[in-house]
């Protein structure tokens, strides 16, 4: 499977908010911008899971390959548009 965006793709990001509202419109398919370990990548939303107070996302690539779960602390935004 190709990926979605390729190194070099110039990506349009929309802020994500910290309210409930906001942590819903994350859907499984959506690519974010996240932090994770100390790194920041672009990722595919794998699965949402609603959790207590909140909810956590799997987020890896378009391969199936699972990088992890992260919650809504370290997703700063939704990629909107992908420029060659």
């Amino acid at each position: 499977m190709s990926p979605k965006i390729n190194s070099g793709n110039l990506v349009t990001v929309a802020p994500v908010g910290y309210t409930w509202e906001e942590q819903k419109r994350i859907k499984k398919g959506d690519i974010v911008f996240c932090k994770v370990r100390g790194r920041y990548y672009v990722h595919l939303v794998l699965a949402v899971q609603e959790k207590m107070g909140g909810f956590r996302y799997q987020i890896g690539n378009n391969k199936n390959h699972t990088n992890g779960t992260i919650g809504i602390e370290s997703i700063f935004g939704k990629v909107t548009k992908v420029e060659a």
